[in-house]
């Protein structure tokens, strides 16, 4: 289950910061390094006239036969850049996450990731599960336009698919990533820009007993 908020007053000067120093230099195009996360096959997937149908029902419902998808390399548009090139502000909101939640053992979930159209196709990550990473994740997401972009994803017990639209500005998604047993499938899609910033618990890492996956 997807828990979204907008009230982030705590967050309010730190999100400041980051968006003057990262997501403002980051959509003028002044920021280096931006790695692409995803290798298309030859030929790629088929995404048809929108990305947006790798993020129907009908396509988790393919990728899931196949097997426990915990990502796809080829079924995404996402682009990513340092940890360090976000700098203290992402330090300073973990910090606050800490206190609020009382967990001291947060640390980032992944890089900063930019979700934006790529050979005229729109960002999207694919149906995956992270299975192999399970706990709580919060993601700080920060979007250009209003209601232009979501989070799905699959009820474990229902099997129904619920859509989280985001709105423009400042926005935090927090959800629980289920092991191999009981997986959360998501996925992600943006019609304009779409920046994220993920946060995990790293001590149920340790007590998860590991498997041999991929992920990003």
């Amino acid at each position: 289950m997807i828990n979204q908020t907008t009230d982030l007053k705590n967050y309010s000067n730190t999100l400041d910061n980051l968006k003057k120093s990262f997501i403002e230099p980051l959509l003028e195009g002044k920021l280096p390094g931006e790695t692409p996360l995803f290798k298309w096959k030859t030929p790629p997937l088929s995404f048809g006239k929108d990305t947006l149908n790798r993020c129907s029902y009908d396509s988790y419902k393919e990728i899931k036969k196949e097997n426990n998808k915990v990502t796809s390399l080829s079924d995404a548009v996402v682009f990513a850049h340092t940890v360090e090139t976000a700098g203290e502000s992402l330090n300073n909101l973990i910090h606050i996450l800490s206190q609020e939640t009382g967990f001291n053992d947060l640390s980032y979930s992944n890089k900063p990731i930019y979700y934006k159209n790529y050979q005229k196709q729109n960002g999207f990550m694919g149906w995956h599960t992270n299975s192999d990473y399970p706990g709580d994740r919060w993601y700080f997401v920060y979007n250009t336009n209003d209601d232009s972009s979501f989070m799905r994803y699959i009820d474990p017990n229902t099997e129904e698919m619920i859509t989280k639209w985001e709105p423009k500005g400042w926005s935090l998604n927090h959800f629980m990533v289920g092991d191999y047993d009981k997986p959360l499938w998501h996925c992600v899609y943006t019609k304009n820009h779409r920046i994220s910033f993920g946060i995990r618990r790293i001590e149920l890492l340790n007590q998860f007993k590991w498997k041999n996956v991929s992920t990003i």
